[in-house]
């Protein structure tokens, strides 16, 4: 085992897991994609269209506004409320 491991911050404890042969299992979301995709497509709709499920937008008018709309939205992170959108001009 090469020492450049123990230096990472997440492998810390890698001799302990080691030793006690313990297993670590990750998954991501596209993995779960073709078991769920269907089922999306066919609940999800229905549930937007009953107002089950509600889409809020953080509206900015305004180009002259647009920077300082993407700034507020990169700060905020995951506390942001809602989809960013800068309406441009009204017809």
């Amino acid at each position: 085992m090469g020492t450049w491991i123990l230096k990472l911050p997440l492998m810390q404890n890698y001799p302990l897991i080691q030793k006690k042969r313990l297993s670590i299992k990750a998954f991501s979301v596209p993995d779960l994609i073709p078991q769920f995709i269907q089922r999306f497509f066919t609940e999800f709709p229905v549930l937007m269209g009953e107002g089950k499920l509600r889409s809020e937008e953080a509206v900015t008018e305004g180009f002259a506004n647009a920077a300082q709309a993407i700034v507020n939205m990169l700060k905020s992170g995951s506390n942001g409320v809602g989809k960013p959108v800068i309406i441009v001009a009204k017809e």
